[in-house]
């Protein structure tokens, strides 16, 4: 699976498919997005990442310093099941989720639905990659990724797109993470960062598996100047 193809076809598809003032819609708050700044406030290369104690599809409490404790891990925020963008991602970091094991970094998806919405989305995508729940995005706001839909995209949702998002999100609120994905270093620190405000923007798992490959390859070479 290549996912950008891939997302690259799913955009056509609904600018294709779409309603024009969909479309304007969503052009619009992605601008909102931008001139409120959040990529560049989100979590950065180098800073400290928030810890976090979520529950997983099937209940069971994940721990980020347990994961860090196996090796540079991996984080995907995504927004939801109902986002086809969001699923191509999804399927595609499952394909290669034992190739990220491999590499001894543990990988999750995030995202603010409740149980059951989660629980949907892991029977669609497949075993292999744990999903997370942040009910009322507290990850996602420490991250700083997270952001309260304006009127007119609420609008959208409960119109054109017939998407309760209070009710997948179990909170009652309206706030959706931007998609992201980090690499959190054993040490808690921020090794590489990944946010784009444009949802149709993802990090393709095959590069960063290129990039977890020589990170790991430059951490075992001897010191220089080392017998």
């Amino acid at each position: 699976m290549n996912l950008l193809q891939d997302l690259e076809r799913e955009r056509i598809y609904w600018l294709q498919e779409q309603p024009a003032p969909a479309s304007a819609i969503e052009v619009m708050a992605m601008d909102f997005l931008r001139r409120a700044g959040i990529e560049g406030k989100a979590l950065r290369v180098g800073e400290r990442a928030p810890s976090f104690r979520l529950p997983d599809q099937n209940g069971q409490l994940v721990e980020l310093d347990s994961l860090l404790a196996q090796g540079p891990t991996v984080l995907v925020f995504y927004r939801g099941h109902w986002c086809p963008f969001c699923s191509l991602t999804l399927r595609s970091y499952q394909e290669v989720a034992m190739r990220f094991a491999a590499l001894r970094s543990p990988m999750v998806a995030i995202s603010p639905q409740g149980a059951a919405a989660t629980l949907l989305t892991a029977k669609t995508v497949g075993e292999g990659l744990p999903l997370l729940s942040d009910v009322g995005s507290h990850v996602a706001r420490a991250y700083g990724l997270a952001y309260d839909l304006p009127a007119a995209l609420k609008g959208l949702f409960e119109g054109e797109y017939a998407t309760p998002l209070p009710e997948i999100n179990a909170d009652g609120g309206w706030t959706l993470p931007v998609a992201a994905t980090y690499v959190i270093g054993e040490n808690g620190i921020v090794l590489r960062a990944h946010v784009d405000v444009d949802f149709r923007h993802r990090e393709d798992p095959h590069a960063l598996l290129d990039w977890l490959a020589a990170h790991h390859s430059r951490d075992d070479e001897p010191e220089r100047g080392a017998a």
